[in-house]
């Protein structure tokens, strides 16, 4: 058993996840690393409470950089 981050709408064993929850769940390991492969669980480590789903995908700039006049 391990700790998951669900990053998007999945099926772990019995449970439905239509919407992400919040904190991770706890899953077989044998049964998440498909889902893991899939990118819709992320591992958490053992010492960390949670993981932020944004940190995997960082949203990139919009704005141009400065130019030199």
């Amino acid at each position: 058993m391990g700790r998951y981050a669900v990053l998007g709408p999945c099926v772990v064993g019995d449970l439905h996840y239509a919407q992400v929850p919040a904190e991770p769940i706890e899953a077989d390991d044998t049964l998440a690393a498909a889902l893991v492969a899939a990118g819709v669980l992320a591992p958490v480590d053992a010492g960390a409470d949670e993981v932020d789903p944004q940190d995997e995908h960082p949203a990139r700039s919009r704005r141009r950089p400065a130019t030199k006049d």
